[in-house]
Order: C-alpha cells, then structure tokens, then sequence
C-alpha cells in the first residue's frame, strides 16, 4: 500500500498527487493542517513526527508485506513511483538525460529563488531587504525566461513528463510575485491543468505553503 502524507492545503506534496494519478497508482492520502504541525500535542504533529522527524511533507510510506518503506523529497518520490510503475521517465538516454538536465535547473535557479522569498516575505524567517527582494524575483523571471524557450508542447518535446509537473508547481508558484510569462506559456499552464490527473489543490497557487 501506498501512503502519502501532504497538507490541506497546495504544497510540494500534490506534484506526488498528480503522479500517483498520471500512473494510475492505488493510494491512500494523510492531509494534515499545516498551521498545527509545530504543535507537539496535535495529532499532524504525532503523525508527522512518526515518519518524519524534519516535520515536512511529502512523506511516501510504501508498505509492502512486515515493511515499510519510508522516502521524502518530492521529486524523489515521484522518480520512485515511475519505478514501481516499471517506467522510464523517457525510453531515449539522451532524452532523459536532457528532462534531468531541465530539472535540476528549475530546482537549482527557479525554486530555491522561490523559496527564499516565501521564507522572507510569508513565513518571516529571513529578513531580507527590499533591494535583495527585487533581485530575486529579477532572477526568477529570467529563469522563467529559459524554461519558456523549452516549450514545444511539453517541457521536454511532445511528451507529458515530471518536468511539466514540476513547471507548472513553479511558474504558478511564481505568479505570487508578479513574473510576467508569454501568451504560449499561458496556454502551455492551460493545457497541463486540464489534464484530469492534475490535482485541484495544485490548481490553486498564492499559499505561501508552495515552500514545503
């Protein structure tokens, strides 16, 4: 069986959500309030704590006969269960090789830009001056800049991949800070989020739990 712990509300957990649903995997979700997990006696944080002790989603728990199998880590996840699925992401390595190439820039130059500022501006962990806040989200638009010369149907050529999973989590999350993106972008957003399998709570950006 198949276990997912995520929040009520939009977070890294629903890019697991749509995979899950892309795969047609069996699964059971554990959807926690976010606002009560630093509180030792709540029941999320009980639950949490017990399968991971950072207290952040997602948390996959695969149990298969008297184990468990316990992994974190969104993308991690989602690589997992194209495994279980006995699917490659693409069949072609160098095509493969270039969806990874794709990845690692979005994680690298486009969400941990983005999850800075959410932790200056919403969560208020950092303080970060308006000048380095502005830089920021200059950085982001011309990251977004790259990933929108990508686009030929998909992300990575004319197949569905984790990569527009995971553009469509960024470029919407990117929206709280007013990245300005092309008409065929729009419709690229458009297109992905008309897929059934795209999760409802991933359709709704602006919550500043996108950090998670």
């Amino acid at each position: 069986m198949l276990i997912l712990f995520a929040y009520t509300s939009r977070s890294r957990a629903e890019r697991v959500v749509w995979v899950l649903n892309e795969l047609g995997l069996e699964y059971k979700i554990i959807r926690l309030n976010y606002a009560n997990i630093t509180n030792k006696e709540s029941p999320e944080y009980k639950q949490l704590s017990l399968v991971n002790p950072n207290l952040k989603v997602p948390v996959l728990v695969h149990a298969h006969g008297n184990q468990e199998f316990i992994l974190t880590e969104s993308l991690a996840i989602c690589q997992y269960l194209y495994k279980l699925k006995s699917r490659d992401l693409l069949s072609d390595p160098k095509e493969e090789a270039r969806l990874y190439e794709r990845i690692y820039f979005c994680v690298s130059e486009i969400e941990s830009n983005l999850w800075m500022l959410d932790q200056s501006i919403h969560i208020k962990r950092y303080d970060l001056n308006t000048h380095t806040i502005d830089n920021l989200i200059q950085v982001v638009q011309n990251n977004i800049s790259t990933v929108e010369r990508w686009i030929e149907g998909y992300a990575c050529g004319n197949t569905f991949t984790l990569l527009d999973v995971l553009c469509y989590h960024l470029l919407t999350w990117a929206s709280m800070y007013s990245i300005t993106i092309n008409e065929k972008t729009r419709e690229y957003l458009a297109l992905l989020e008309s897929r059934p399998s795209c999760p409802e709570l991933m359709k709704r950006a602006g919550s500043h739990t996108n950090i998670m």
